[in-house]
């Protein structure tokens, strides 16, 4: 009986980390595209203040949300799939439980993502965004070793 309750289990657990498989890419802003029609390769401090961040998809990809490297949430929007047009994947922005017009529009192979989002850049019509291999690896060792320092700084 405790065999089969451990295998039972084992299972379950299988079945749980298989249907929420996730995946996290890196992207980064190459372009603007502003309401005239001119493109950009810069918007001010925007690449130092916003312009990278992490995506993690979830669900089978019909679900995705802007995460750390690890992919843990680290803001409240939320993406779901809306629909292919042109061979382009739409997902539309979903904040406490209210659809927003705040669009994101993917490649097929997600490597492009194209977000319109006039709330904050009212004079940007679209950023691209291209993904990248993200931070290099010095840039990871330093958060880690921030990390370890305010750890030990939690038992002064």
């Amino acid at each position: 009986m405790k065999k089969t309750v451990i295998i039972l289990s084992a299972f379950a657990l299988i079945a749980v980390s298989c249907s929420k498989k996730q995946q996290t890419y890196y992207y980064q802003a190459v372009e603007f595209i502003w309401d005239d029609g001119k493109r950009s390769a810069s918007f001010g401090d925007f690449i130092s203040t916003g312009g990278e961040f992490y995506m993690t998809f979830v669900d089978d990809k019909s679900t995705c949300y802007i995460s750390d490297r690890k992919g843990n949430r680290t803001r409240g929007y939320i993406w779901h799939y809306q629909k292919t047009q042109n061979d382009t994947l739409i997902y539309q922005a979903q904040y406490n439980m209210e659809w927003e017009d705040d669009f994101c529009y993917f490649s097929p192979d997600f490597k492009t993502l194209t977000n319109t989002d006039s709330d904050i850049y009212s004079t940007v019509r679209f950023i691209v965004y291209k993904r990248t291999r993200g931070p290099r690896l010095i840039v990871i060792l330093v958060e880690a070793f921030v990390s370890v320092i305010e750890f030990f700084r939690g038992y002064e």
